[in-house]
């Protein structure tokens, strides 16, 4: 299900009853997230975090600003995974945060992060100007859409459903298809 990050409330409630419908019929549900699942400290995952920053010129932040600048509600809101009906026993399959940074060094070797970096809170207006921008491709596909296929590839389960932004679906898909999956298309 190619599914995008941000858009209307309605958009991602709609997928709640395809999603329920699915794994009545014992599909294994997949979705995406690049949240940090290993056991690292609090500084080590705020080392991570700046690195990220860098990479993408912008942080992560995972709590919710429900109103613009006037008071009014947001006309779209971020992806909301309750809202959509993934449950406990759906699994995240993607590299975590620090899973993907890794990669990325070692192919590209440590990321050094400035003093402006350093200095700058996460939540805070990033204004650094050495960015990495030109990994940003890597850091949003290459290295978890590699990792999703190795992963998908060794799953025995004969119906899977993978919940990822649409892009994933341009390099994921043709490597399934290679692989013998047969693809059930669906609308939302």
């Amino acid at each position: 299900m190619p599914m995008v990050h941000v858009g209307k409330k309605e958009y991602f409630e709609s997928a709640k009853p395809i999603i329920d419908s699915l794994r009545a019929l014992n599909y294994k549900i997949y979705y995406e997230s690049i949240v940090i699942t290993d056991s690292i400290t609090k500084e080590e995952t705020i080392l991570y975090e700046k690195k990220v920053r860098k990479i993408m010129g912008f942080s992560f932040d995972n709590e919710e600003d429900t109103e613009n600048s006037y008071g009014k509600p947001k006309k779209y809101i971020t992806q909301d995974y309750n809202m959509m009906g993934l449950n406990r026993n759906d699994k995240i399959l993607d590299l975590g945060m620090n899973g993907i940074i890794d990669s990325i060094e070692k192919n590209n070797g440590v990321i050094k992060l400035s003093d402006c970096d350093i200095n700058t809170p996460l939540k805070a207006e990033y204004k650094c100007e050495d960015t990495l921008g030109s990994l940003s491709y890597a850091f949003t596909n290459t290295y978890r859409n590699l990792y999703i296929i190795d992963q998908v590839l060794k799953d025995e389960n004969e119906k899977i459903v993978l919940i990822y932004g649409k892009s994933h679906w341009y390099s994921i898909y043709p490597n399934l298809i290679k692989n013998d999956f047969k693809l059930i298309k669906g609308k939302i």
